[in-house]
């Protein structure tokens, strides 16, 4: 499942949502100065239509547990 995150330079995640506007083109983030937004597939994610505690729960997981790794490439997940 596709999610959005908005970090900042350093790889810190402040925010995971999901898309739910995806499918009509309604996706809008807007970043504070000094970061940045990528969009990732991260397994083990509820369907996006399922919005129950459980997948908010695991989104939480996902900015408290990993960072973004800027490397060369693509942005991707990194475990603390």
């Amino acid at each position: 499942m596709n999610v959005l995150v908005i970090y900042d330079g350093q790889g810190n995640i402040t925010s995971v949502a999901v898309p739910a506007g995806h499918a009509q083109g309604q996706v809008r983030l807007k970043p504070q100065p000094g970061q940045l937004v990528t969009e990732l597939d991260v397994p083990d994610v509820k369907d996006q239509q399922q919005h129950d505690e459980a997948a908010y729960e695991h989104l939480r997981a996902i900015a408290q547990d990993y960072r973004i790794e800027t490397g060369p490439g693509q942005p991707k997940l990194a475990r603390k």
